[in-house]
C-alpha cells in the first residue's frame, strides 16, 4: 500500500496489493465424419486449473495491514466433456444436432482464516473459521437437441436444452441441487 496522502497533503485512496492468477488449460477434440448423412460426430474434452491470490471481503490474515487481511488464495479446477452428433435428412435442408455435456468443478482454499482477537498491543488470530474461499465440488449435466432448417429463402433454428447442477459445499456441509431447467429457443 502506498501513502494515503498526495503531495498537497490531501487524503487519497491507497492502492492495495494486486491479485494474481496462474491458469493452465488443455483440450482435446475428436471428429468422426464417415460418408454417411446421419453421422457427423464430435467429442471435446477440456481441463483448466487456476491458482488465485485475490482480495475479497473476508479477513484471512488478522494481523496484516492495509487490506492485506483480505488477501486469500484458492485453487479452481474444471473439467468437461461434450459429445455431439449432427444428422442431415437426405434431400432436405434439415439438420438435427443432439448431444450431452458434463462438467465438474472443484474449488479449494489454500490458506486458513482465523477469528480476530483485538488487544491494545496487537491483533492475534483466535479460533479457526471457515475459509473466505469456497470449498466445494460441483457437477453439471446437460442434454440438448437442435433442429436447423437452411432453405433458399429463410433460415430457422429451434432447440431444447435441459441442464442441472449439483454442489457439495464443504463450508456449509450440505449438498445443493439446482432444479433442472429446460430452455427452448
Amino acid at each position: 500500500s502506498k501513502d494515503s496522502s498526495n503531495r498537497d497533503g490531501l487524503e487519497s485512496m491507497p492502492q492495495w496489493e494486486l491479485g494474481s492468477a496462474i491458469i493452465n488449460a488443455a483440450s482435446f477434440s475428436y471428429s468422426y465424419k464417415p460418408e454417411n448423412l446421419l453421422i457427423d460426430f464430435n467429442m471435446g474434452m477440456w481441463w483448466t486449473t487456476g491458482k488465485y491470490n485475490q482480495h475479497n471481503g473476508y479477513a484471512e490474515d488478522v494481523g496484516a495491514k492495509n487490506a492485506g487481511q483480505y488477501f486469500h488464495t484458492y485453487d479452481d479446477d474444471r473439467k468437461g466433456i461434450n459429445l455431439t452428433n449432427t444428422s442431415s435428412l437426405s434431400n432436405t435442408p434439415v439438420n438435427l444436432t443432439y448431444g450431452i455435456e458434463i462438467t465438474t468443478q472443484k474449488i479449494r482454499p489454500l490458506n486458513k482464516r482465523y477469528q480476530s482477537i483485538w488487544t491494545p498491543q496487537a491483533t492475534y488470530p483466535g479460533d479457526e473459521l471457515l475459509s473466505a474461499a469456497r470449498n466445494a465440488q460441483g457437477i453439471g449435466k446437460a442434454l440438448f437437441f437442435n433442429t436447423e432448417y437452411d432453405g433458399d429463402r429463410f433460415h430457422a433454428l429451434v432447440g431444447w436444452r435441459g441442464h442441472t447442477f449439483e454442489i457439495n459445499d464443504k463450508n456449509q456441509n450440505h449438498k445443493i441441487k439446482y432444479q433442472e431447467r429446460n430452455d427452448i429457443f
